[in-house]
Protein backbone atom coordinates (compact mmCIF):
# COMPACT_ATOMS: atom_id res chain seq x y z
CA UNK A 1 0.00 0.00 0.00
CA UNK A 2 3.20 2.46 0.61
CA UNK A 3 4.00 1.87 -3.14
CA UNK A 4 0.68 2.36 -4.24
CA UNK A 5 0.79 5.96 -2.13
CA UNK A 6 4.56 6.68 -4.01
CA UNK A 7 3.07 5.64 -7.38
CA UNK A 8 0.43 8.39 -6.95
CA UNK A 9 2.13 10.88 -5.88
CA UNK A 10 4.81 10.67 -8.27
CA UNK A 11 2.47 10.45 -11.31
CA UNK A 12 1.70 13.74 -9.98
CA UNK A 13 -2.10 12.20 -10.94
CA UNK A 14 -3.21 13.89 -7.29
CA UNK A 15 -1.96 16.76 -5.10
CA UNK A 16 -0.43 16.03 -2.07
CA UNK A 17 -3.11 17.17 -0.21
CA UNK A 18 -5.33 15.12 -1.86
CA UNK A 19 -3.56 12.04 -1.36
CA UNK A 20 -3.16 12.90 2.71
CA UNK A 21 -6.61 13.09 3.07
CA UNK A 22 -7.29 10.10 1.03
CA UNK A 23 -4.79 7.76 2.80
CA UNK A 24 -5.71 9.29 6.31
CA UNK A 25 -9.61 8.55 5.99
CA UNK A 26 -7.79 4.98 5.45
CA UNK A 27 -5.93 5.10 8.11
CA UNK A 28 -9.15 5.06 10.46
CA UNK A 29 -10.41 1.89 8.67
CA UNK A 30 -6.64 0.42 9.09
CA UNK A 31 -6.81 1.28 13.47
CA UNK A 32 -10.58 -0.18 13.23
CA UNK A 33 -9.24 -3.32 11.37
CA UNK A 34 -6.89 -3.95 14.46
CA UNK A 35 -8.94 -3.04 16.93
CA UNK A 36 -11.67 -5.80 15.56
CA UNK A 37 -8.45 -8.40 14.58
CA UNK A 38 -9.12 -8.19 10.93
CA UNK A 39 -4.99 -7.81 10.06
CA UNK A 40 -5.14 -9.98 7.11
CA UNK A 41 -6.91 -7.38 4.98
CA UNK A 42 -4.03 -6.19 3.34
CA UNK A 43 -3.10 -9.49 2.40
CA UNK A 44 -6.56 -11.68 1.42
CA UNK A 45 -9.35 -10.13 -0.67
CA UNK A 46 -12.05 -12.47 1.27
CA UNK A 47 -10.93 -11.14 4.16
CA UNK A 48 -11.06 -7.32 2.64
CA UNK A 49 -14.61 -8.08 1.80
CA UNK A 50 -15.58 -9.26 4.77
CA UNK A 51 -13.97 -6.38 6.99
CA UNK A 52 -15.20 -3.76 4.68
CA UNK A 53 -18.99 -5.13 5.02
CA UNK A 54 -18.47 -5.15 8.97
CA UNK A 55 -16.88 -1.54 9.36
CA UNK A 56 -19.54 -0.22 6.91
CA UNK A 57 -22.02 -1.79 9.15
CA UNK A 58 -20.37 -0.12 12.27
CA UNK A 59 -20.29 2.70 10.59
CA UNK A 60 -24.40 2.75 9.83
CA UNK A 61 -24.59 2.17 13.75
CA UNK A 62 -22.48 5.37 13.91
CA UNK A 63 -24.52 7.35 12.61
CA UNK A 64 -27.43 6.05 14.17
CA UNK A 65 -26.35 7.11 17.76
CA UNK A 66 -25.00 9.99 16.76
CA UNK A 67 -21.25 9.72 17.23
CA UNK A 68 -20.54 10.45 13.33
CA UNK A 69 -21.91 12.47 10.75
CA UNK A 70 -23.29 10.53 7.38
CA UNK A 71 -20.97 12.63 5.25
CA UNK A 72 -18.00 11.90 7.15
CA UNK A 73 -18.69 7.88 6.98
CA UNK A 74 -19.36 8.10 3.63
CA UNK A 75 -15.94 9.55 3.39
CA UNK A 76 -14.12 6.65 5.58
CA UNK A 77 -16.27 3.73 3.62
CA UNK A 78 -15.16 5.64 0.10
CA UNK A 79 -11.75 5.88 1.04
CA UNK A 80 -11.29 2.13 2.24
CA UNK A 81 -12.95 0.77 -0.22
CA UNK A 82 -11.46 2.99 -3.21
CA UNK A 83 -8.05 1.83 -1.62
CA UNK A 84 -8.53 -1.68 -1.20
CA UNK A 85 -9.57 -2.17 -4.28
CA UNK A 86 -6.46 -0.42 -6.15
CA UNK A 87 -4.57 -3.00 -3.60
CA UNK A 88 -6.35 -6.54 -4.05
CA UNK A 89 -6.80 -5.14 -7.83
CA UNK A 90 -10.58 -6.23 -7.49
CA UNK A 91 -13.90 -5.48 -6.70
CA UNK A 92 -14.50 -5.03 -3.15
CA UNK A 93 -17.67 -4.00 -2.32
CA UNK A 94 -19.64 -7.16 -3.78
Amino acid sequence: MITQLVELSASGQFAPFTLKSRYKDFEKFLFWCDANERSDVPHDVSSARRAIHAYIFDLQHEIIAGTIANNAAVTMQTAAIRILQEHHGVSIND
